[in-house]
């Protein structure tokens, strides 16, 4: 009976993996989609021994393989999988290192690497770099030059409280490290090439420095028309008049209004719990979500409570902000989430803090969808023309780089990895360009060639395996000189689209870059 159970077994097994193989593996779909392996790096050491041999390991985001040319006599690259490492024996010289990072999806991505072998001991050229991180609390990195002779890579060693953590780069390059407190320590940087000789450099008393309060505004906030939002403290919109950021609870925090370059924020410190009274109670139950964002240069958690008049503490609701250290902390918290939990809406009159630490809070407003949308054209006088960016494109309403005081619209592409990144706008009113089939927009240009896609879409369409609208129609236009010009977008096909999409470069991977329009019109005959 046993022989039995093992063969069923062996056979329900065999049953299940065809069928997967049947419903799962024959969908390639993902391969058209994929993007090649990014970040392409390796960590090259040589052993201090004169023997020259030297390890390489390359590492890269969404690689399963890398071939490792070594740059000598070498004919054959040789072939590892993600995570291992490369050995390989030189003679004195310097070489190219060619490395070729291998996705899932067959896409490539290269990198190369010089390096030198020496038996020589390691010289420092110019000092290395030891700085405190501009932006994350108690990071110091450290920098060796390129300009070092006879050397490959470096360590440096971190001590804090009598524990050592030693990190390794290549030169060039930088490593960092965070320390749990600030004050006086000591580095020790070890250049190393191909000799048994090293080669030191020390710095004592170096002064690690807490960032206590932020260095950078918090995210720039969409245009909204008044009747869909409720703000209560934010640069972007207007507030409710007469909201008191402080009122007395008898609380142990300490409040001091906070301007960092012109942008007013709200700095609570020592918490124990804290209120903000606001103006006038309101009724959000026609909103759809509440939006705040805090900074904190600890990795804390805050209880943050909007509050009824006549709330009994038993029955508040709150939401834990759970933040990252030395950054903006965005929330967009769904009121149904409070809602469901039986929380009135409709007579809000204060929010609550609950806590430990010192935080720093900007943009608190509720929000819902927008109820109006824009009509060509679009000249950006107006909050109603707001595009939406989507992946990692950033869009805001900004000053003319030629004229400050005309309004136009700015697009930032933040190189992330995606090649289709970009913005769009849904219009109240539908295009037809059966007839007026031309629409032009000026577009303010770097000087570098750079091709704007533009896309009319009819979003009440079939989508597609992408959610993207069937019904559609695009025209590429490129654009090289420097300064403003007028772009025209000639849609031959006809059709009537609510829609319209832009992308700089659209299918361009880590495209960086800040692009200003205006202006977007159709042309009537």
């Amino acid at each position: 009976m046993k022989a039995l159970k093992y063969i069923l077994s062996t056979v329900l097994l065999i049953a299940v993996v065809w069928s997967c193989s049947n419903e799962e593996f024959d969908n390639i779909d993902f391969i058209g989609t994929g993007t090649a392996p990014a970040n392409v790096a390796a960590l090259i050491k040589i052993t201090q021994d004169n023997t020259g041999l030297v390890s390489i390991m390359p590492t890269a985001d969404g690689a399963v393989s890398f071939d490792v040319t070594y740059g000598d006599e070498t004919a054959t690259p040789a072939s590892i999988k993600a995570g291992k490492v490369a050995t390989h024996t030189y003679g004195e010289g310097t070489y190219n290192v060619n490395i070729v990072a291998k996705g899932i999806t067959g896409l490539n991505t290269e990198f190369s690497k010089e390096i030198v072998v020496s038996f020589q001991a390691p010289e420092f050229g110019t000092e290395p770099i030891i700085s405190n991180d501009a932006a994350k609390s108690k990071q110091v990195n450290v920098t060796v030059p390129n300009d070092t002779k006879f050397a490959m890579f470096f360590d440096v060693y971190f001590v804090e409280n009598g524990v050592e953590t030693v990190i390794s780069a290549n030169v060039g390059e930088t490593v960092s490290f965070i320390y749990a407190n600030p004050g006086l320590v000591d580095i020790k940087v070890e250049l190393k090439g191909g000799a048994i000789q090293t080669t030191f450099f020390s710095v004592t008393d170096f002064q690690v420095i807490e960032i206590l309060q932020p260095i950078a505004s918090a995210p720039t906030q969409p245009g909204r028309v008044a009747t869909d939002y409720i703000s209560i403290f934010s640069d972007s919109y207007t507030d409710i008049d007469g909201s008191d950021f402080n009122p007395n609870w008898g609380q142990t925090t300490i409040y001091a209004a906070f301007d960092l370059n012109g942008d007013a924020m709200l700095q609570y410190a020592n918490l124990n719990y804290q209120g903000i009274q606001i103006g006038t109670a309101q009724d959000v139950t026609f909103m759809e979500t509440l939006h705040i964002d805090v900074w904190s240069a600890t990795a804390i958690a805050i209880k943050f409570f909007p509050l009824p008049v006549g709330i009994a503490a038993e029955n508040e609701k709150f939401f834990t902000l759970d933040l990252v250290g030395d950054q903006w902390n965005s929330f967009d918290i769904p009121l149904s989430y409070f809602s469901d939990q039986g929380l009135a809406l409709d007579n809000i009159h204060q929010f609550k803090f609950e806590g430990s630490g010192t935080f720093f809070v900007d943009n608190i407003y509720f929000y819902r969808a927008p109820t109006e949308f824009a009509d060509l054209p679009i000249i950006f006088d107006t909050i109603l023309d707001t595009f939406e960016a989507f992946l990692d494109a950033e869009f805001v309403i900004a000053a003319d780089p030629e004229d400050a005081t005309n309004p136009v619209g700015m697009i930032t592409n933040h190189g992330q990895g995606w090649g289709w990144e970009g913005v769009k706008l849904k219009l109240d009113t539908w295009v037809d360009t059966s007839t007026n089939t031309t629409i032009k927009l000026d577009f303010y240009n770097d000087g570098v060639s750079h091709e704007v896609l533009m896309k009319l879409e009819d979003s009440t369409s079939p989508l597609d395996g992408n959610n993207n609208p069937t019904v559609m129609e695009e025209v590429k236009v490129v654009v090289s000189n420097t300064g403003w010009s007028e772009l025209t977008f000639d849609f031959i096909s006809g059709g009537s689209y609510d829609t319209i999409v832009l992308f700089i470069d659209g299918g361009v991977y880590d495209i960086t870059g800040t692009y200003y329009f205006d202006n977007v019109m159709q042309v009537i005959n």
